[in-house]
């Protein structure tokens, strides 16, 4: 089942309040959620203690998450263990300038052509939440501030009471350009690794499938190609990654700057090593929790 279609109800979703239906799992003490407005998300007990008014951001999270994509049907995973990453990652909005970018792009993802005024009235009951907004209210609040500041244009003649019908004015799609140069894929990875021949399998064998199993496109940058310094292009496609898979066995500096990297812009980092090679971490890292491995297999199946 997809949050895009009919859902029945038989409770009500942690994170909105709203009427959705959920499966709980006694095995693993954790709550399935199938939400109109949140997605479709997973979710240990008691995770959101401390959290509360943090609900609408991983609202916004888990509702972009369970887009449905080929062949995949995705469903974010909200523990303990990450739920402070989630929030901290790159794809939540720093503050309400992102939130208005975000807004254009979803303004954009509606309007079939130039001329078209669009009404959200309906759209915005079950949309605020891909806004990162807590409710109809915000959602429209942020598109009213896009219209003054030009971006948006208004129905000639309209209630000025009520402001629900928008279009993108050439200063939004000049906006939207600019933003396109710079935009993160969410369902980009960026794999750092050694390139060592013997370690060729893991990528190929590892790796590599298990992301194109999750609905990633995979990126390891002796596999691209461009005119530009190589370092400059390992910045600009972490730039662009959603995820960064880092695999330390062999230990290469540059993992490590990568990592350091991502993490500096909030990407979301899984630590990878081979088991017997883990030791050889260095001392600031190996606090973190490496998936370990023993067969490009195995890291594919942990992965």
């Amino acid at each position: 089942m997809k949050p895009s279609e009919s859902i029945p109800t038989n409770g009500t979703c942690l994170l909105c309040d709203k009427a959705a239906y959920t499966q709980p799992s006694e095995k693993y003490d954790t709550d399935i959620i199938y939400c109109k407005r949140c997605g479709y998300f997973q979710i240990i007990r008691g995770t959101l203690a401390g959290f509360e008014d943090k609900r609408y951001l991983l609202a916004g999270l888990t509702r972009r998450a369970s887009t449905p994509k080929p062949r995949v049907e995705t469903r974010l995973m909200i523990t303990p263990d990450n739920i402070e990453e989630l929030l901290n990652s790159s794809g939540v909005p720093r503050d309400i300038i992102d939130q208005l970018d975000i807004a254009l792009e979803y303004i954009k993802e509606h309007q079939t052509r130039g001329d078209q005024f669009v009404e959200y009235q309906d759209l915005a009951s079950y949309d605020y939440p891909l806004l990162f907004t807590q409710d109809q209210d915000e959602f429209f609040y942020l598109l009213r501030l896009l219209s003054e500041q030009h971006l948006l244009d208004e129905p000639p003649g309209r209630d000025p009471m009520r402001r629900t019908a928008y279009r993108i004015t050439p200063n939004g799609w000049a906006r939207l350009r600019e933003l396109s140069k710079i935009s993160q894929d969410p369902n980009r990875a960026f794999v750092a690794m050694s390139f060592a021949a013997e370690l060729l399998p893991v990528w190929e064998d590892g790796i590599k499938p298990a992301l194109v199993d999750l609905g990633f496109t995979p990126v390891r940058i002796d596999q691209t190609h461009g005119e530009d310094k190589i370092d400059d292009r390992i910045i600009a496609e972490i730039r662009k990654s959603g995820l960064l898979i880092a695999d330390f066995t062999g230990h290469r500096g540059g993992v490590y700057f990568e990592v350091g990297f991502a993490m500096g812009l909030g990407i979301p980092v899984v630590w990878t090593c081979k088991k017997d090679d883990v030791e050889n971490a260095h001392f600031d890292t190996r606090q973190q929790q490496h998936l370990l491995w023993e067969t490009p297999e195995e890291l594919r199946e942990k992965l």
